[in-house]
């Protein structure tokens, strides 16, 4: 009888256990805990804009002559606003206010960046604008296309911040338009004068689980085990 109780607290607590380290968790991030984002411009190669209140996308024939990177800034780690390293993320949606947009079948690919860059970026210091496959992942992270000419878009990026909770750099991304028709979009950067409209990056997460107990399952185990030797030394006493 003692060793069957004692196996089966030790299962419940370790159930009790797991499923609270991995418990499901839901952050948002904003201008407020900090975007990095800037536009190239292929026809002002040497201006930045990393303080424009715009992010522009500009698809003349096959070629992408503007382009806007974003990077939502310190989201890992171990602080309160932050996302544990290792953790499962089942869900990310990148918020966009597409503020202006005109031209046919506006397609966008989304790619998560590898090379560096900043707020001070221009078409030129990137080396003729960002080069899919050198300075970004091969594979597109997100593909979409607008509709309309004004409103929100959200754009799922689960697979981006997945790799990056595994331990990949976030270095953010690059938007650029694809196809061959002549099309171009304006979205509000992390400076537009309505904060409201300005991006965001919700995220959905559960954290890892951890193999070491809280301290207050620790204590409930403790007493526990105690209460159940005392028992177990009491049954003994009896029998003696």
């Amino acid at each position: 009888m003692f060793v069957r109780a004692l196996r089966t607290f030790l299962c419940l607590a370790l159930v009790l256990f797991l499923a609270g380290a991995a418990r499901a968790e839901s952050i948002t991030f904003d201008y407020a805990t900090g975007i990095t984002d800037t536009m190239l411009n292929k026809y002002s190669p040497n201006s930045n804009y990393g303080n424009y209140g715009y992010e522009g996308v500009y698809n003349s024939g096959s070629t992408s002559a503007y382009q806007s990177l974003l990077r939502f800034d310190d989201i890992f780690g171990d602080g309160g606003n932050q996302i544990p390293l290792d953790s499962t993320i089942s869900n990310a949606t990148l918020r966009l206010y597409l503020y202006t947009g005109s031209g046919l079948d506006r397609e966008r690919s989304l790619y998560s960046m590898t090379g560096n860059w900043s707020e001070s970026s221009t078409w030129n210091s990137m080396e003729g604008g960002v080069s899919v496959g050198s300075q970004t992942v091969a594979t597109a992270d997100a593909t979409y296309t607008e509709n309309g000419s004004r409103g929100f878009l959200d754009i799922d990026v689960t697979s981006s911040l997945q790799a990056w909770a595994n331990g990949a750099t976030n270095l953010g991304w690059v938007i650029i338009g694809t196809g061959s028709n002549w099309n171009y979009s304006f979205y509000s950067s992390s400076d537009y004068s309505a904060k409201s409209k300005r991006p965001t990056l919700n995220v959905d997460y559960s954290g890892p689980v951890s193999g070491t107990p809280e301290p207050g399952t620790l204590l409930l185990m403790g007493s526990a085990m105690a209460f159940i030797g005392w028992r177990g030394r009491r049954r003994l006493r009896r029998r003696a």
